[in-house]
Parts: C-alpha cells; sequence; structure tokens
C-alpha cells in the first residue's frame, strides 16, 4: 500500500533522507519501490538498504499477470456460482408442487453442506497460508503500519467468514440427521444469529476498507505529509461512526431472532409422526416480515455508504501521482470491481428467496438454513482478496525486471543512449526489448492528423514543413485508394521514411469496421491445429488489399529504402508507420508485411509501429506473428477510448505491440501488467470522445505538463524542456495548448521544486483554458505560416513574440535532423531475435528443481516397482501362468494407462509450443536436431506403451487368453524395437555434443568455435544404425521362439475352456534353450550401447571442457543432464531382465513380468522422457529474462571498476544488487591464508606489508580465544577494516565442524511453527560466542568504525569480512551480528564478505535475514570442494549469499542458477584436495590465464592486465605462478587476439609446470620482501620517465638483470615500450653489456638496494642514477 508512515525502527530508517532527489527517483519505480513502501533511493546508508529490504511487500503489491488473472478468475467464478444457485434456489421455490418443509429442507441442506464444506476447506486452506506467511515477518522481516493495517483487516475478513460458514454448516447437517427436526430448534435459532452477526460485520469491514484510501484531513501529528495521509494512518476510532450503523443492524438483527422464537407455536407440522407425508404450516407473523424488510434495509445502507467512500477516495487518488499510488490505485479498483456484490448478492437473496412467495416453507429453508448464493460468492471473494493481500515470501517475487521494462525516453537522444545502456546488459546475439520514446510518440501523432487533412490544399505546405522536422524528412507523396477510401501519407528523407495511415473518415471506412470476421493473413501460414493459422480482421484486410494498395505500398517503400540504404550503406533503413484508430489497424497490417517482404529483398530494416486508438487486429497467432516480424510496435491507448478498448470478442482477437496508457490526469503507464491494464477499464462502459485525436493530443500534453506538478517523473521536468528544445513543432506545441516556453518551463520548474504540492492540478487548469476541444497542432503550421508571410523571418526578434515560434529554430537548409533511430548508435538488429529458443536455455530455478524431483521420483518409483514384482515372484507359492499373467495385467494397465495420458499431454503441450513458431520463428540447425531427437523419443515410447497396454488388457478381458496369439508377439516385438530404438536415440543425444572433424580436420561453426556433430548430416550416425540392427535379429528369434512354443503349449492345453479349468492349470513356464540365447544376446547388446553411450558421453565432456563455459553454458547442462539421469535407461532395462527373467528362469512369473513388459523400465522411461520433452520444448522466447539474469552474473576485474559499475547501477535504479570483484576475491584470499600464518614469526611482517597494500590498511591486531582455538585477524587503515577469521587447522576446530545440531540464532526470534525461526550450527556459534569473543570483535570492529567515519564524514565504512573453511562460517555469523550492531549503534558501514570452501550455516530463515543484512555475501567454491558442496543435509541448511564456482578450467559462475550450481556437481562426489586453500589460489589463477586463452571473457585481457597494475602483490602472484609480468600479458594478449586457438591449452602449460600444490602466496612476501615495503613502481616510473630514451634503456638494462622484483622491471619494460618502438631490453640487446663491469655494478648498487627485493622508493635517488648513466655513456 502507497505508505510513507509507519511505526518503531521500520519507520526511523526511512524518513532519514529524504530530499527532492529522492522523492523524484522513486516516481519512476514500480509498485513495490515506491515512496510508500518506505524504500528511499539515494540513500547511501546500506542499513536504510537493508531496513528496506526486509519490509513485508503484500502480493498486490507485485503481483505477476498469471496471479491476477487466477485472482479475476475466481472473482468471476464465484459470481458465476452464486447467480445460478440463486436462480436454480428460486426456479425450485416457485416451481415446486408440495410445499412441505421436511422435503425442502432436505434438498436445501445437502446442497449446503457439500458446497459450504467446500467453501470452509478454502478459507481454512487460505487462513493456515496467511498464518504461515504472517508468522514468518518476526524472523526479519518489518511491518509497515498500513500493510500491517491492511493484513489485519483481511484477516478478519478470513475469520468473520469461517465463522459464518460453521454456523451455516452446522444447522444444515442437523438437519440431515433429523430430517423432521423443528428449524425452530434453538441451535439453529443460535446459527442464524451468528450469521446474520457474521454478514453485518462484514459489510463493516467491506466499508472499512473503502474508507481506508480516503484522506485524513487531522490536524494532530502524523509521520506522513498532510496531502498524503490516509485514513489507515488514522487510529481504529476514525471508523467509530460506522459502528453505530453496525449496531443498529444488530439491534435488528436479534429483534428478528426474538419474533422468530416467539413465533415458534403457530409454525409446527400437522402430524409430526408422519412429517414427510404431512402438510407443514410454514406462515410467517407480520412482526417477522417487517424486521427482516428492515434487515434488508441496513443492508442498503450499508451499501449506500460503501458507494460514497469508494468515490471520495478515488476523487482523492485522481489527484495524487499514479506512479506513487499504484498499488492504492490496484486496491481502490478491485474493491470497485469484486466486493459491492457481497451487499448486493445479499440484499437480492433476502428479496427473491424471501419476499417472492413468503408464506411458503421453501422462503423459510432457503432463508432461516443459510443463504446459500450469497456464502459461495463470499467464501470464493473472501478467498481471492485473501490471497492477493497475502505477505510474499522473501525473494519470491523479483519486480526488478518490470520496472525496467516500463522505461521510457522523452527525446531521441535519450532514447539512443537508454538503448545503448540496455545492449551492454544484453546477452551475446540479442537485441535489447524495444522502448517508448515520447518525441517519437509526438512526431506520429503530428503524422497521423496529417493525413486527415491530406485533401486541403490551403496551409498544407506549412504543416508538411512540420511534418519534415519533427521525422528529418523532405519529400512525401499521397496514395489513394478510391473504391474502399483508403488514404496513406508517405515521407522520406535523410531521416528515414514515414509512412502514416488514415482513420475511419468515411461511409466506406465505418462499413469495413463492421466486418469482424476474420481472414487468415498471410494465406496458407501456420497450422489450424489449436487455432495456430494466423488470422485477422476481415474488413482491416479487404482495405489493405483493395485494388493492389498492398504491393503498391510496399513495392514504393522498398525502392526508397533501397536508396536510402545506398545513400547509407551498413545501416538499417528506419521506417515509422503510424495511423489513428482505422489508420493505426492498417498501419499494424503494413508494418508486418514490410518486414516481410524486406526480409525477402535482403533489405535491412529498423521499423518503428506507433498507433492511437488502434482496434485489435488478429488473433492470437498474427499477434505472435507480429511481434516476432516487428518488435517495436506501441499501442497508445487514452484512457477509456472505446475503440481501443473494446474489440476483444472473447479470445477471437488478441492486440499486437506493447500497450501505453495515457489520460488527461497526466498518467502515463508504458508496458502496463494485466492486473494494471484492466483496472483502469470501466468494465462494460467506454468513451467516444476520447478515441478523437485531439483528445490523444490533449492527454499526451497532460503528460508534459503533469511533470511540473507532484505528479512527475525521475527526471520529467528535464525531459519535457529537452522535448520542447529538440523541434520547432513541439515547442509552438506547448506554447499553444499549455502557453509555455522553455523560459516559462525552467521557471514553472523552480516554483514546482519548491513547492510540489502547489502544482497538483495545474495540467486541469492550463488544458481547461482551451475549452472542451484542443486546438489542431497542423491549424497550427498553417496560422504560424501566415504570421511568417507577414512578419517576416527576423532571427534577432523576441522568443516572446509569436514569429519567434517558427524563425528563432530555423534550420540552414538541407541540415539534417537526427531522427529517433540513429543507425551509427543502434546498429543492426540482430536476426537472433527470430531463433525459436528451447525452455532449457532459459529455465527458471523453480522449473529445473521440478524437472529434477520428477525425474528422483520416476527413479524411485521405478526402483520400489522392480523390487516388488521381484519379492513377489520369490515369495508366490501359487505358480500357474494365468495367476502371474492377470496379476501382472492389473498392475500394467493401471500404470500404463496412467503413463499414456501423461506422455500425450506432454505431447500435446509439445507441439502446442512448436506449432506457433513454425511460421514465424526460425529454426537454428542445432535446436530443429534436439526438438526432432525428443520428438522421435515421445512418439516411440509413445508407441512403446501403446503396445505394453493392449496385450495386458486383453488378458484381462480374457483370462483363459494363453501366448498362442500372435499380437502378444506381435506386441513384444514392436516394445523390445523400441527400446532398442530409444538406446540408439540416447547414444545419438550423446554424441551430439561431440566434435566435428570430417577427414581428420576441425571444421567451424558460424561463431569461430569448432563445429559438433549436430552440425553434421544424419549419415554420421550410420554405426548406430548398424548395432541397432544387430540387435534387432536377436530380439526377432526371441519373439519367434517365443510363440512357437507358446502355439505348443495352446495345442497341449486346448480342451481348457473355462476360466475356471484354464485358472487351475500348471502350465508349463520353462524356457527353451534357444530363446534364453536370444534373451542372453539382447542383454548383452545393451551393454553394448551403454557403453557406447559412456564413450561418447565421456569424449563430448572432454570436449567441452577446453571451450569457454560462457558460450557452451547450455551444451554443458544439456551433457551434465544426460550424465546425471538418462544413463538409468539402459541400466535399468538390463537389471529387469536379469532380475525378472534370469533369477528363478522356470518361474511362471518371469514369463510374465517380462513378457507382458517391463513395468519398471516402462514408468522410468515415460516420466524421464515427459521431463527431457519439456526442457526441450519451445519457448516464445523472453529475452528480458536473459538479459536480467546476464546483468546478475557480470562482476567486476578491479575495485575501481567495481564502483563504476555500481554506480551506474544505482543510476538506473535504488539498491542496485550486488556486484563480485575479482581484486576483492583475491584480496579477501590472502588475508584467508594470512591468519592461517599469524602464530609465525619469520617473514610475517614482509606477509603483512602485502596484506596492508592490497585493501590500503595499515595496522593489524590479533584475537586468539584459546579454548575452541579460534583465531581471528583484524586489521584497518585508510582502505577501511578487515575481518579474517581461520579455517580448522587444529583437532578443536574439527570437534566444533562435526556439531551438525542447531542452535536458535538470534535467541528466540521468530516462531518454531513451520521452520520460520532462524537457527545455525551449534558448533559454528560456540566457536564464535566462546568467552564473549564475538563482543570483542564486534566492539573493536564498531570503535575503528566510528574513528574511520570521524575521519571520512559522509562516507560508509567499508568493512571485509573473510575466511576459509571454518573460518568463512564464522565470517558469515561475524558479518550478521556486525550489521546488526552497526545499525543499532546508527554506523554506516558497506559490508562485504567473502567467504572460500566455506560450509552451510543456518536454515533457510537465517539465510533469508543474512541476505537483507549483508546482500554483498559471496561464497566461492572450487569445483568439487566436498566441504561447500555438502553439508545440506536435506532441507536442515541452507547456504546464504550468493555462490560464486570456480574451477582451474578457468570458469567462472557467477551467481548461477539452480541448474547451473547442480549440473556442476558430481552426484555423491567431492573432493577434499579443492577444498584447500591453494586450490582456491590454483582455480582463481587459472581464471586470469583463460583470459588469454579461447575460454576469455568480453574486455577480460584487458582486466587481468589492469589487475596485475592494482598492486604489486598481484602483479607478483603472478609472475611467481604463472611467470608472467604486465609487459608478458601483453604479448600474450597480442598473440592470443591473432590466434586463439593456439592458446586452448595454456592454462595447462603454465599451471601444469609444478606437480605439487601450489606455492602460498604468503611466501612469496617472505621470500621477496623481508621488511614493510611500499612497491617501488611508482617511484621508478616517474624516473624514468624523466630521462632519455637511451639512458633509460641502460638503466633498465642493469635493473632487469639484477633478482628485482618482478613488479619493478615490468614497469621499466612498459615504460620503455611506450617511449622507443626500438628498445632493446635482457640478453639479446646488441648494446655493451655492462652488467658484469666491476665499477657499473658498483655505482649501480649506489642507486639500487641492496638486497635483492628491498624496495627502491626509499634508496633510489634521481643524481645518483643520472651520474651512474652519465659514466656509462661517457665510457662508452
Amino acid at each position: 500500500m502507497d505508505e510513507k508512515a509507519g511505526k518503531g525502527t521500520c519507520e526511523e530508517s526511512d524518513s532519514a533522507h529524504k530530499s527532492v532527489e529522492a522523492v523524484e527517483a522513486q516516481n519512476n519505480s514500480a509498485s513495490f519501490q515506491e515512496s510508500d513502501l518506505g524504500i528511499m533511493p539515494g540513500t547511501a546508508s546500506q542499513h536504510s538498504r537493508a531496513q528496506s529490504t526486509k519490509d513485508v511487500v503484500l502480493r498486490i503489491e507485485c503481483i505477476t499477470d498469471r496471479q491476477m488473472k487466477v485472482g479475476l478468475g475466481v472473482s468471476f467464478t464465484a459470481d458465476v456460482l452464486a447467480t445460478v444457485a440463486l436462480f436454480t434456489e428460486f426456479s425450485l421455490k416457485i416451481t415446486q408442487s408440495k410445499d412441505n418443509w421436511p422435503t425442502t429442507a432436505h434438498k436445501s441442506a445437502v446442497a449446503n453442506v457439500l458446497f459450504g464444506g467446500l467453501g470452509l476447506l478454502l478459507l481454512l486452506w487460505m487462513a493456515i497460508l496467511w498464518i504461515k506467511r504472517f508468522l514468518a515477518s518476526p524472523s526479519g522481516a518489518c511491518w509497515k503500519h498500513r500493510r500491517r493495517r491492511m493484513s489485519i483487516l483481511v484477516g478478519a475478513e478470513v475469520a468473520v467468514q469461517t465463522v459464518n460458514l460453521l454456523a451455516f454448516i452446522i444447522p444444515n447437517a442437523s438437519m440431515l440427521h433429523s430430517p423432521c427436526s423443528d428449524y425452530n430448534q434453538l441451535l439453529v435459532t443460535m446459527c442464524v444469529l451468528i450469521r446474520w452477526t457474521c454478514w453485518n460485520t462484514l459489510f463493516l469491514l467491506i466499508c472499512i476498507h473503502a474508507h481506508n484510501v480516503n484522506p485524513w484531513r487531522s490536524k494532530g501529528k502524523s509521520e506522513t505529509e498532510p496531502s498524503e495521509r490516509l485514513v489507515m494512518d488514522g487510529p481504529w476510532l476514525l471508523h467509530a461512526t460506522k459502528l453505530l450503523l453496525w449496531v443498529a443492524m444488530e439491534v435488528v438483527v436479534a429483534a428478528a431472532i426474538w419474533v422468530w422464537l416467539a413465533d415458534a407455536d403457530e409454525i409446527e407440522p400437522d402430524d409430526p409422526i408422519q412429517c414427510f407425508d404431512t402438510t407443514w404450516t410454514c406462515q410467517t407473523s407480520p412482526r417477522v416480515q417487517v424486521t427482516t424488510a428492515l434487515i434488508v434495509a441496513s443492508g442498503m445502507a450499508w451499501f449506500t455508504l460503501w458507494l460514497f467512500l469508494i468515490y471520495s477516495g478515488k476523487h482523492h487518488l485522481y489527484g495524487l501521482p499514479y506512479t506513487d499510488f499504484k498499488v492504492a490505485n490496484l486496491f481502490l479498483r478491485l474493491q470497485e470491481r469484486g466486493r459491492w456484490v457481497f451487499i448486493v448478492f445479499f440484499s437480492l437473496s433476502m428479496a427473491l428467496l424471501w419476499w417472492v412467495k413468503t408464506q411458503s416453507c421453501a422462503s423459510v429453508a432457503f432463508t432461516w438454513l443459510g443463504l446459500l448464493p450469497a456464502q459461495i460468492l463470499a467464501s470464493l471473494n473472501i478467498g481471492s482478496w485473501a490471497y492477493m493481500m497475502l505477505p510474499i515470501a522473501p525473494g519470491q517475487a523479483n519486480p526488478m525486471l518490470q520496472v525496467w521494462l516500463q522505461e521510457f525516453a522523452w527525446t531521441c537522444d535519450q532514447h539512443a543512449q537508454l538503448q545503448r545502456d540496455r545492449r551492454d546488459h544484453s546477452p551475446q546475439h540479442q537485441a535489447p526489448p524495444p522502448l517508448f520514446c515520447m518525441q517519437q510518440a509526438f512526431a506520429a501523432l503530428y503524422w497521423s492528423g496529417l493525413v486527415y487533412d491530406s485533401h486541403e490544399a490551403e496551409g498544407m505546405e506549412a504543416k508538411m514543413g512540420w511534418g519534415y522536422e519533427l521525422l528529418g524528412l523532405d519529400q512525401h507523396e499521397l496514395i489513394w485508394e478510391h473504391r474502399l477510401d483508403t488514404k496513406i501519407l508517405l515521407g522520406w528523407g535523410p531521416g528515414g521514411i514515414a509512412v502514416a495511415f488514415r482513420g475511419t473518415a468515411s461511409l466506406c471506412n465505418a462499413l469495413s469496421d463492421l466486418k469482424v470476421w476474420r481472414t487468415d493473413h498471410p494465406p496458407s501460414t501456420g497450422s489450424r491445429l489449436m487455432h495456430r493459422r494466423p488470422k485477422v480482421h476481415s474488413g482491416f484486410l479487404r482495405c489493405w488489399l483493395a485494388d493492389g494498395l498492398q504491393d503498391r505500398v510496399i513495392q514504393r517503400v522498398l525502392d526508397l529504402a533501397a536508396a536510402w540504404d545506398a545513400a547509407h550503406s551498413g545501416q538499417p533503413v528506419p521506417i515509422l508507420l503510424t495511423g489513428h484508430s482505422l489508420g493505426g489497424a492498417l498501419s499494424e497490417l503494413a508494418a508486418y508485411d514490410v518486414a516481410k517482404a524486406a526480409a525477402a529483398a535482403g533489405l535491412q530494416l529498423r521499423l518503428s509501429c506507433y498507433t492511437f486508438g488502434g482496434p485489435r487486429v488478429g488473433n492470437h497467432a498474427f499477434a505472435m506473428e507480429h511481434a516476432t516480424a516487428v518488435p517495436d510496435t506501441w499501442n497508445v491507448i487514452n484512457d477509456q477510448d472505446v475503440v481501443a478498448r473494446r474489440g476483444k470478442l472473447w479470445v477471437l482477437y488478441k492486440r499486437s505491440g506493447h500497450r501505453v496508457i495515457i489520460n488527461t490526469r497526466g498518467d502515463l503507464i508504458v508496458r502496463p501488467t494485466y492486473a494494471e491494464a484492466n483496472i483502469q477499464r470501466v468494465p462494460g462502459g467506454g468513451s467516444i470522445s476520447q478515441h478523437y485525436l485531439g483528445s490523444y493530443q490533449r492527454a499526451l500534453l497532460a503528460v508534459c505538463l503533469a511533470q511540473f506538478s507532484a505528479k512527475r517523473y525521475r527526471e520529467g521536468m528535464q525531459g519535457v524542456m529537452a522535448l520542447a528544445a529538440a523541434a520547432q513543432p513541439l515547442e509552438a506545441l506547448f506554447r499553444q495548448e499549455l502557453n509555455l516556453t522553455p523560459s516559462e518551463m525552467q521557471d514553472l520548474a523552480r516554483a514546482s521544486e519548491a513547492a510540489p504540492e502547489k502544482w497538483t492540478d495545474v495540467q486541469r487548469k492550463q488544458l481547461r483554458k482551451k475549452g472542451r476541444t484542443p486546438g489542431n497542432w497542423q491549424d497550427a503550421a498553417a496560422a504560424a505560416s501566415i504570421v511568417n508571410s507577414s512578419m517576416g523571418t527576423t532571427n534577432g526578434s523576441s522568443r516572446s513574440s509569436a514569429a519567434s515560434l517558427w524563425t528563432s529554430n530555423q534550420r540552414e537548409p538541407g541540415a539534417k535532423r537526427q531522427a529517433c533511430w540513429p543507425a551509427q548508435q543502434l546498429g543492426k538488429q540482430p536476426e537472433e531475435n527470430h531463433d525459436v529458443f528451447l525452455k532449457l536455455e532459459c529455465i527458471t530455478d523453480r522449473q529445473m528443481k521440478s524437472a529434477l524431483w520428477v525425474a528422483h521420483f520416476a527413479f524411485s518409483l521405478a526402483f520400489v516397482t522392480l523390487f516388488a514384482e521381484f519379492g513377489e515372484k520369490l515369495t508366490t507359492h501359487e505358480d500357474t501362468l494365468t495367476h502371474a499373467a492377470h496379476k501382472a495385467g492389473i498392475a500394467n494397465v493401471v500404470l500404463g494407462g496412467i503413463l499414456l495420458a501423461l506422455l500425450l499431454f506432454a505431447a500435446c503441450c509439445w507441439i502446442r509450443q512448436c506449432i506457433p513458431v513454425q511460421s514465424s520463428k526460425q529454426w537454428r540447425g542445432r535446436r530443429r536436431r534436439l526438438a526432432l531427437l525428443v520428438a522421435a523419443e515421445l512418439t516411440v515410447q509413445i508407441i512403446n506403451l501403446l503396445a505394453f497396454i493392449l496385450p495386458n488388457g486383453s488378458l484381462l478381458a480374457d483370462p483363459c487368453y494363453r501366448w498362442q496369439g500372435w499380437l502378444l508377439g506381435f506386441s513384444v516385438l514392436v516394445r523390445w524395437t523400441c527400446w532398442n530404438t530409444l538406446f540408439c536415440l540416447l547414444c545419438v543425444h550423446a554424441h551430439n555434443v561431440n566434435p566435428w572433424r570430417p577427414g581428420g580436420t576441425e571444421k567451424k561453426d558460424a561463431e569461430g568455435f569448432e563445429s559438433l556433430v549436430m552440425d553434421a548430416p544424419w549419415l554420421i550416425h550410420w554405426p548406430k544404425a548398424i548395432i541397432w540392427c544387430f540387435m534387432e535379429v536377436p530380439i526377432a528369434t526371441a519373439v519367434w521362439l517365443g510363440v512357437s512354443n507358446a502355439s505348443e503349449e495352446a495345442q497341449r492345453l486346448g480342451h481348457l475352456t473355462s476360466a475356471v479349468t484354464c485358472d487351475s492349470d500348471p502350465a508349463l513356464c520353462d524356457l527353451q534353450g534357444g530363446m534364453l540365447a536370444s534373451v542372453s544376446c539382447i542383454v548383452g547388446f545393451s551393454g553394448i550401447w551403454f557403453l557406447l553411450w559412456l564413450f561418447l558421453l565421456y569424449r563430448a565432456k572432454r570436449h567441452l571442457l577446453n571451450l569457454p563455459y560462457a558460450d557452451f553454458k547450455i551444451a554443458n547442462l544439456f551433457l551434465r543432464l544426460q550424465e546425471r539421469g538418462r544413463w538409468v535407461f539402459i541400466v535399468f532395462f538390463t537389471l529387469s531382465l536379469c532380475l525378472l527373467w534370469f533369477v528363478d528362469r522356470h518361474s511362471c512369473f518371469s514369463l510374465a513380468f517380462t513378457w507382458l513388459g517391463l513395468l519398471p523400465c516402462q514408468i522410468l522411461a515415460s516420466l524421464n522422457i515427459c521431463v527431457w520433452a519439456y526442457m526441450m520444448s519451445p519457448i516464445p522466447y523472453s529475452q528480458e529474462t536473459t538479459m536480467l539474469q546476464a546483468k546478475f552474473q557480470d562482476f567486476a576485474w578491479t575495485q575501481s571498476q567495481h564502483d563504476q559499475v555500481q554506480c551506474k547501477r544505482q543510476q538506473q535504479g535504488p539498491f542496485p544488487p550486488p556486484l563480485f570483484c575479482m581484486q576483492m576475491a583475491f584480496a579477501g584470499l590472502y588475508w584467508s591464508g594470512l591468519v592461517y600464518d599469524s602464530h609465525e614469526a619469520e617473514g610475517m611482517e614482509a606477509k603483512m606489508g602485502w596484506g596492508y597494500e592490497l585493501l590500503g590498511l595499515q595496522e593489524h591486531e590479533l584475537m586468539w580465544e584459546h579454548r575452541l582455538d579460534t583465531k581471528v585477524l583484524l586489521g584497518w587503515g585508510p582502505g577501511g577494516i578487515a575481518v579474517a577469521f581461520r579455517g580448522t587447522a587444529s583437532l578443536r576446530n574439527a570437534l566444533s565442524d562435526i556439531q551438525v545440531w542447531r542452535t536458535d540464532h538470534p535467541p528466540i526470534r521468530g516462531s518454531r511453527l513451520m521452520g520460520q525461526r532462524p537457527v545455525v550450527h551449534a558448533g559454528f556459534l560456540r566457536c564464535w560466542l566462546e568467552d564473549s569473543l564475538h563482543q570483542r570483535v564486534i566492539q573493536r570492529v564498531l570503535t575503528l568504525a566510528a574513528a574511520w567515519e570521524a575521519s571520512h564524514p559522509g562516507q560508509s565504512v567499508p568493512v571485509l569480512l573473510t575466511g576459509h573453511s571454518l573460518g568463512g562460517a564464522l565470517s558469515d555469523l561475524a558479518a550478521y551480528d556486525i550489521a546488526k550492531a552497526a545499525a543499532a549503534a546508527g554506523s554506516n558501514l558497506r559490508l562485504a564478505c567473502y567467504t572460500y570452501g566455506a560450509p552451510r550455516v543456518g536454515n533457510h530463515a537465517y539465510a533469508r535475514d543474512h541476505a537483507e543484512v549483508v546482500p554483498d555475501t559471496w561464497n566461492v567454491i572450487n569445483d568439487q570442494d566436498v566441504v561447500a558442496r555438502r553439508g545440506k543435509l536435506w532441507v536442515l541448511y541452507k547456504r546464504s549469499g550468493h555462490r560464486v564456482i570456480i574451477n582451474t578450467r578457468g570458469d567462472l559462475i557467477v551467481q548461477p542458477s539452480y541448474a547451473e550450481a547442480n549440473v556442476q556437481r558430481v552426484p555423491g562426489g567431492g573432493s577434499i584436495s579443492h577444498h584447500w586453500l591453494t586450490g582456491y589460489q590454483r582455480a582463481l589463477l587459472a581464471i586470469c590465464l583463460a583470459q588469454f586463452s579461447a575460454k576469455r571473457y568480453k574486455e577480460g585481457m584487458q582486466g587481468v592486465i589492469a589487475l596485475a597494475l592494482a598492486a604489486q602483490p598481484l602483479e607478483a602472484l603472478f609472475c611467481q605462478e604463472l611467470n608472467l609480468g604486465p609487459a608478458d600479458m601483453q604479448d600474450l594478449a597480442r598473440a592470443s587476439e591473432a590466434s586463439p586457438e593456439k592458446w586452448s591449452h595454456v592454462r595447462r602449460k603454465r599451471l601444469g609446470t609444478r606437480t605439487g600444490p601450489p606455492a602460498k602466496w604468503q611466501d612469496a612476501a617472505a621470500n621477496s620482501c623481508p621488511g614493510p615495503a611500499s612497491p617501488p613502481k611508482a617511484a621508478l616510473t616517474s624516473l624514468t620517465s624523466s630521462l632519455s630514451t637511451q639512458a633509460t634503456l641502460l638503466l633498465a638494462s642493469q635493473l632487469l638483470r639484477t633478482p628485482f622484483p618482478c613488479g619493478a622491471a615490468s614497469s621499466i619494460k612498459n615504460s620503455i615500450d611506450n617511449r622507443s618502438s626500438n628498445a632493446c631490453l635482457g640478453p639479446s640487446c646488441n648494446a655493451p653489456n655492462h652488467a658484469h663491469d666491476l665499477a657499473t655494478q658498483e655505482s649501480i648498487s649506489k642507486a639500487t638496494p641492496t638486497g635483492a627485493g628491498e624496495p627502491c622508493s626509499s634508496a633510489l635517488k634521481e643524481g645518483d642514477a643520472l651520474g651512474f648513466i652519465a659514466s656509462q655513456l661517457s665510457v662508452g
């Protein structure tokens, strides 16, 4: 809800950093980021961010389209069911012939108990769900006052309706138990009193809901602004007046009950013994009639009050900015839609079921036993309302995508900039989603009106002049089809091409509008199956095709596009298609056909389509096709425009493109959600006046004027002023309609910034000056032309004069105006946008979890079935063939039928997904190959199941059905052939991701990578076809022998005809030797298939390991999923045959369980293939989701790049997601190792020196808790604070690790109900709390933070917590507690937590809390690290923070999805060597080295070079482990760019030089730099910059021959390379070698440190060096 107010700490943090910029920043955000939610953009404090992200959020604030459709569908279902129930009871009451109380009451009670029970179950389930979410809040969530108020009201509604239903069911159940009981008994009467009291209370709660969004005009204290106070901010006593009405209705209800009881003696049966056959007296007294009338009157009084409150709240919200009060608008409109039916249905039910034929027993039964229609409506409606008001689980919704998609640009320049930014975050080969542009919308609006005036001669030239300037055109042409009166205005010039269609303007156009039947377009495209053929409105299509108009327009546009392309080679041709009303529909058809024709002609177009009030054109299939062909399509809809809002005709028509809703209140909603679009529409209403083109002009102007009021968007004022300055026609429009010049806009902007509340209604005052109809923009051009001709063009005149509107902004002749689609900035739209995508490529975590769960369930069910059949076979005593076959047949038919239904459903879904993409999308070869293979698997398994069910069904139908039938033999042949085919397809799948090297040479694909087998023709799989044929031979032999044996048995038992005799006859079930040999061959061939599959999978896996993971992510996922679950096909087939056939093979059960079908294999194969088909099904690809995932998986190499990216993200929206930093990861790794060496005296000072330099620190302190041996190394300095925890290094640490039981932390927080209390690992917590270690660490950190803040005012304190293994778990706990303590103390910390090989610390509740408090937490996991990968213990533990997976192959996966993280893990495996800290060091180095190979990331080489230059310890690490300095890296970068394929194995050559684990980084510091020092790089670089090239060469030549640190040598070498291209260093230099000259050595020793590796910054003097160089030059 819209709330800036609150109580307690939740609200105090939200009001801390309020400013005008913060208010502006939140205006363009989604509902969950509104000012009312307490989230304040622009707040630098991490505590504020954590506090805001902890807020409880209701589902209505970020409801998805599907959830809203479900909610509205439930409400609509409730209305329909209630209406049907009402008129059913009413008709029964009118038409019944015998008015008998027990009969009527019995019929009513049955329905009441049934529907009441269902409603009660629904409400109880919703209550449990609501309580679960509500109890989740104390575990760290913060309830805002308004959200809590709304939740309490909804909870009260659910509780009241639950009581209502109980009081509804109990008397009806009593009547069913005792049909002849009197309806005046005390139980029934009390239930009636309770029910009517509940109805009265529900009416009260509904009116409170409506009153809550009304303004609260109180002079008292409030935490919100006066203009934003709502009734829900006030105390509950504000609703005291409603209690008076509630009490009045209660008095009437009590009076009605008392009167009813008093008249009980008058209502009784004539003969109570024969109650069903006798006549009852059900007449009521006038007193009952009067009290009932008063109850109905009270209900209508509630309804009148509700109407008044709704109108008052609606009127109030209209004066507030929609973007800030989006949720309040949604809340109010939803009440307006469906809540009024409560009271109306109650009153209507009373009127129809009581007042009509009031003296009948049916009237008493249908009302006294409960109003069933009202109960149905109330239960479903309250259930739907409670669902939408439900607090969502943390992280369940991700509204960032919707915020991003609803962005728009004011001007063309801003449009181009935003598109460039979006392209930077787009995955490779994907264009960013389209962006709405206001300048383009105004230009399209002008041209849409221009085509209406094209027949006028007067002023047309001036009008066209403004049209030219808006789009940068210089010529035009009018195309007029007279028979159907279709007009098209076509313009062209340097800015591109514009095509405008006229709307309905004649009787011929109106007749075309009325032809609403549909026609195929394009003809013969798509399939009619499941309505996948595109169809469009016949009238619109007839206008477009009449008299060859389509061909003429398309040919003309293509000719102009070809000419434009020739003049602007290499750039897509910008084309704008627009129109109003009918013209908008025609522009959509034209855009689609032009796009198709241009693709066929090979022209690169950049199409944009802007329509105004355009109706829907085609069906869902056409809308999908159009969205693919012309994604930049925008349907601008003015509020309640009847033409644009209507015309859906249920499901016959679907809007193409994206919607943009505007209105004269200044609201602009770009790409509205389903909820936003539906609440804006008045049900059953519409306005023809809002369809006029002038109304669209007025609405767009209102949006611009609203930017100078409290309704403004972020940077809205600057956007409108830039829009006015962008083009003279726009400036003239603002002056004509708003009386505003650019200078006046600036004055208004300053005034509105000073007091925004004074400008709330400014747009109404400005727009009303022109009367009801706004002026014609095109007429202003003609008027301006007349004034211009009379006054002349004087550029020096004042801008306040009328002539200056068109003279002061005149451009020189021939000057080109930049259009909204600059080709040099946007480039080509990649063709990959039209590709088909498979679900596996963008599968969500929930979908992958569901798929893996189904796969695990299939394996478990198949395993249980196999051993159940095996146990039945071994333990049975009645070994007859008929008995065994009958028992097997029942299970086979039941489970086989279920599996067949599931497979058919999966096949239908798969076909449904494939059909729409056939005509509108293009299939890449690899995706088509995978889809065909999955389709083949589905088909084969369906045939397998049919051949599995048919013989079992025949056996059940005929108990004496023996094995003599050829149907059984044929079905066995088909089944085993299907198994053989499935094995072949599995091997084809595994072979597909192997490299394809025809003739032994590598073959490249389109992107330069090695081609795969799936790129090759199908004939490459011919060896598998041979194996398939060989396996078919023993299958056919086994079937022939089995049928022959069965025929002989049938002849022997031919006298058995009855079921009794055939069932008791012991048939011969022993197998012939030939048949046994054939089955053995089948098992052998299945083993061959399995070995082949293993070989192909291993070969493919080895191949993919050498390719970049980022580019082959899907191939890796595809391969790992096969490795996980596909092998069980063949293994289970072989295992089933061995257990069910060869074990006790003379048993009849052996023959029955195998000959009638291998049920375990059928279960496993069917479910597994369903999962595989689901993941391989084509989808209408949502590129925005992948772009957001790519944005989250971004990372920075250096700290400066990290800060730059985060600053850019913060400008795009408040609270950007955290970003992984490689430099910080190396620094955390170093400090994690440093704490292990803290006890060493030798070299510790040098090691600390490098540690200081990595993070900019100066001092350190060691804390050691001896009893549990916990070490904490704490460093601080100008760079911030670092806290490192030591990992497991002693027996006491190991004992702490194995204490895996859990303990509450924080204590007594959250509810234990449903696992909402945070609990953590007992051993880790004990280490952290022992001997008050946590208090000492926290107090020390806060003290250092306070000192740092004092020296750096206004900045947040950077704090890094890190650790390895156990240390990582302790740093996780410490980060959480430090953040909490800092928030309580008011410290502004910027916490980052980097852990290495850390185990999981707490449960799901703790992980949620930790993510809110310390979002910048990164768990680095090295490949198969057993400690980091294990320890989940089913659901007991959950990892905190974000994962980062690394390995020595050079792969880096930041924030992997569930699928990526799971396929990287070996099931049941793990490596202890990967857990070593040096293993993490080697993996990080492998990532850096991989950037100089084919596995590099974008700008990876530059990132690693920048990383090496960022700090000397990093440079030294690269020298030590990789033998690479920065200069070597640059050489390697140039070589790898020239021939990247030569460097694919460079990481192995570099990292493989060491046989053991890599050397410790910290030891390098002790060996090379004994003593605290700063790097000599700066001093050497400054020295060489002042010397000549020859002198620098000489000095560097000497320095490079000394055992000097790698940083100095590389620095000198880089300086020399930059200053002289002929520089020569090292032993190969042709200059005289002065290294061995004694005098030279003595001289150089004065300029260099005496000790190898000592810093030269303190000893190197420029004079000494120059003297040495001068002496050497003189000698030379």
